[in-house]
């Protein structure tokens, strides 16, 4: 049976993926088969297995709306346990993906605020529009967080984090068509404990967390309280032009494109510092970072069957803008006639005649963290500050009633966050594109789930009923394009509103004592309606207050899905389970963002993906060892798929950017992912993953003529963030220093192949070492670690933004170089 699967299947995927299939689905069978071959011996030695002197770290997860052991879940889910965590120095939602396989979380960088990249498996989201809904959502306490916008959060006094790979429609529903992220946190017990921990490093971080947790009545109302606050300097410098290279920029006059009536007067930059280059030239950061945030959590056990517990969390950021880089242009700079390009008809209308000088490689910085941008405007005196500041906070009421024979959670919550942030993203001193957003986000949700067992025990089963209603607004954002037939600047504003409900029923049958059926659906009805307007602003008459978009609203997005799952599992013996599942997902459908006329304002439609998964759990010697692998294989239809160009000729408004969407007919992707923990010794542990992810677009749709299925080189076009690989391993070992406590220094390491970006720029593969050498005094009431980032310096960037083809440049957002930290905590 094992060989006709092995055959069959890869001969439906085609040739090409024929190979890696097949070792892949084998590896996991074999693991299984190895698992149940080894099953006497395990059993033999069951007496030994209970008196181990170390094991590996055991999670319980609720993925699955129970509270199970991680090896007992029949899902791909990597748990990060809070300790775990603070091993590998993570603190920040940004870094979660760290040494897990197939997921890539990282910032989106300079023009995109607080929002965050999340991929998993190859489906994801990288865009901050209101447009756009994210593929793997995250979860707080239970609360979906509707926005990737405003997610950049610390994560403060976390128990554990869970990673769910694959489409979640059943368990979750709307948006984690890629997965999900949980982050739950540390409930009040009543202990008495608490802890302060302060640090420092490099680029004069100041760090300090600390919480405590106490018995208001005991056993009966219990709080606990966590603050986090951080200051740092940001790696970015900011450089004056005629400082750093001894150069004026003498100004002119010329005409505004679309206007030929109105003279822009003379203008020119001066050098804000005086001449003399070097660090003197250095006028400002980005990266710099200056943020608070706090929880609150009160549980009142009212009565054994009967608790309550409210939570409330709140986060301040006042940021600058991340680091930005000014990498190509598309141009020829000696060209007069503006007929080389869309630079070029920059430099020939505005640049040259205003500024005396065009855009060219000349705005180019030696230093890899430096540029010379500006958030200012001399043409229309606007100002676009050097900020990404964000407020965000939530609050939320979970009640757990049990009553004979079924248990009732109930969880009420609401969001909200405001995100300010201003762009220079042409990275030059002149007045090329710059933008200037406030954002803000308001949800209510409510779920109501029930659970019990039935038939003796053998189904276990759960039910229950969600509502979602959110409210976006982007209050202002200014843009400034001087070279398109548009005016100077122009505001944009927006309203979109969302609305879901569903209903779902998910349970668990055991087959027999070993073998279990798993079934879930879930109904959810998703409804998107949106405004937009648009008027000119801050130029002179007759373009000031010119209506572009008068309160349009793009055709409503109505989705109604009902989304499946089925799975098998076997427990072939307490340390190795196996399992098959078949699950869906989808996202709701939106509309094009950033139109620039009433022609663009558009519509795009929901996604869909079926997924087929393979994956088996396993430990051994005495769990000194686990390993867990999977294998998948996706349909994807209706791919929501974004592109820039240019508006074509013959239609309102031609010549303007155009930033779009369309729904890509088909595509498919298959991979594997594998992790391994080990714990040979009680002082020594050790963890590692890979992920590989097969993308390929099979049918183009409606994306026909937009979007292609190779690049210029032959090679599988793949969504942006999304690498074919990605591997970690990491070490550590733990060192009795008897009554001096133990010393624990630790290695990670974490690599991924090439992966393409917005536009056409790639960047290729790099890996990243990072260390840490922890003390813990004998009581564990004192620690104290010293550690490091990016130790090789690798230079890489974890964003880019190509617009060669729409405006006619590259930016790109360098990661962090090298950097050190310290920290001391005391526990009480």
């Amino acid at each position: 049976m094992q060989t006709d699967i092995i055959e069959t299947l890869p001969a439906l995927l085609g040739k090409g993926t024929r190979r890696a299939l097949v070792l892949a689905l084998a590896s996991t069978l074999a693991l299984a088969a190895g698992s149940g071959a080894r099953a006497a011996e395990e059993e033999d030695q069951a007496a030994e297995a209970a008196n181990a002197p170390a094991e590996t770290e055991e999670i319980v997860v609720t993925a699955q709306f129970r509270r199970e052991k991680l090896q007992d879940t029949p899902l791909s889910i990597t748990a990060i346990s809070s300790t775990s965590l603070e091993q590998r120095s993570i603190n920040s939602v940004s870094q979660l993906s760290a040494g897990v396989p197939n997921v890539n979380i990282q910032p989106l960088g300079a023009g995109w605020g607080s929002s965050l990249a999340i991929f998993i498996r190859g489906v994801g989201l990288n865009d901050n529009s209101l447009s756009f809904e994210p593929g793997v959502p995250i979860y707080i306490d239970d609360v979906y967080n509707g926005r990737p916008q405003g997610a950049i959060l610390d994560l403060i006094d976390v128990d554990h984090v869970e990673i769910l790979r694959g489409p979640q429609g059943a368990l979750f529903g709307k948006n984690a068509i890629g997965g999900a992220v949980k982050i739950v946190g540390k409930q009040p017990t009543g202990d008495g404990t608490g802890y302060l921990e302060l640090g420092t490093g490099s680029y004069g971080l100041f760090r300090a967390r600390g919480g405590f947790d106490l018995a208001i009545v005991p056993d009966t109302l219990m709080l606990r309280a966590s603050f986090v606050t951080k200051n740092q300097r940001g790696y970015g410098d900011i450089l004056d032009y005629g400082c750093a290279t001894g150069t004026t920029i003498p100004g002119g006059t010329g005409i505004v494109p679309g206007n030929t009536v109105a003279t822009l007067p003379s203008i020119a930059i001066p050098s804000q510092v005086a001449a003399g280059g070097g660090r003197s030239c250095v006028v400002g950061h980005e990266g710099g970072t200056d943020s608070k945030a706090a929880r609150l959590a009160l549980r009142w056990a009212a009565a054994p069957n009967f608790v309550v517990d409210l939570i409330g969390d709140y986060t301040r950021n006042e940021d600058e803008a991340p680091v930005s880089k000014f990498l190509s242009i598309n141009s020829d700079p000696s060209s007069t006639t503006g007929t080389n390009g869309l630079v070029d008809a920059w430099n020939f209308l505005v640049g040259i005649p205003v500024y005396g000088v065009g855009i060219s490689d000349a705005f180019l910085t030696s230093g890899k963290f430096s540029n010379y941008n500006t958030y200012s405007d001399s043409l229309t005196g606007l100002s676009y500050p050097n900020v990404n500041n964000v407020e965000h906070w939530g609050v939320s009421g979970t009640i757990n009633y049990d009553l004979p024979g079924v248990h009732i959670k109930s969880v009420t919550a609401y969001r909200r966050f405001i995100n300010e942030f201003g762009r220079n993203s042409d990275g030059t001193p002149l007045a090329f594109n710059r933008t200037y957003n406030i954002t803000t986000h308001d949800q209510f949700s409510q779920e109501l789930n029930f659970t019990g067992a039935l038939l003796d025990g053998a189904l276990e089963w759960a039910a229950g009923g969600y509502y979602y209603k959110a409210v976006d607004r982007d209050h202002q954002t200014t843009v400034l394009l001087p070279f398109f037939p548009a005016p100077i600047a122009s505001t944009f504003r927006q309203r979109v509103q969302t609305e879901d409900y569903a209903f779902f029923v998910h349970g668990i049958y055991k087959l027999s004592e070993k073998l279990s059926l798993i079934a879930g659906l879930r109904y959810t009805h998703d409804a998107r309606d949106a405004v937009l307007h648009q008027v000119a602003c801050c130029n002179a008459p007759p373009l000031d207050g010119l209506v572009l978009i008068d309160n349009a609203s793009p055709q409503p997005v109505r989705t109604a899905r009902w989304s499946p799952k089925l799975s098998l599992s076997y427990q072939i013996n307490p340390d190795a389970l196996v399992y098959a599942q078949f699950s869906t997902g989808f996202r709701g459908g939106g509309y094009a963002p950033r139109p620039s006329n009433a022609w663009q304002v558009r519509s795009f439609g929901p996604e869909d993906l079926k997924s087929y998964e393979l994956g088996a759990k396993t430990q051994w010697f005495n769990r000194r060892l686990t390993l867990n692998g999977s294998f998948f294989y996706s349909d994807y239809t209706g791919q929501q798929q974004g592109y820039n160009t240019i508006q074509p000729a013959g239609t309102p408004g031609a010549g303007s950017p155009w930033f779009t969407f369309v729904n890509i007919g088909g595509s498919r992707i298959w991979g594997f992912e594998a992790e391994v923990q080990a714990r040979p010794t009680p002082e020594l542990q050790i963890q590692g993953s890979i992920g590989y992810t097969d993308y390929l677009i099979t049918d183009l749709g409606s994306a026909t003529g937009f979007l292609a299925t190779r690049d210029a080189n032959g090679n599988p076009v793949y969504p942006p963030y999304v690498p074919k690989f990605n591997y970690s391993i990491g070490a550590q070992y733990m060192i009795d220093l008897g009554s001096a406590g133990t010393l624990t220094p630790r290695l990670d390491f974490r690599g991924q192949s090439s992966v393409h970006y917005v536009g056409d720029f790639i960047q290729k593969a790099y890996g990243v070492l990072d260390a840490r050498l922890g003390w813990q005094s004998s009581d564990k009431s004192w620690s104290v670690a010293v550690y490091g980032t990016n130790l090789t310096n690798k230079y890489y960037f974890h964003g880019m933004l190509d617009l060669r083809n729409v405006i006619g440049f590259a930016q790109g957002n360098p990661a962090a170089p090298t950097q050190w930290g310290l920290t001391v905590k005391r526990n009480f």
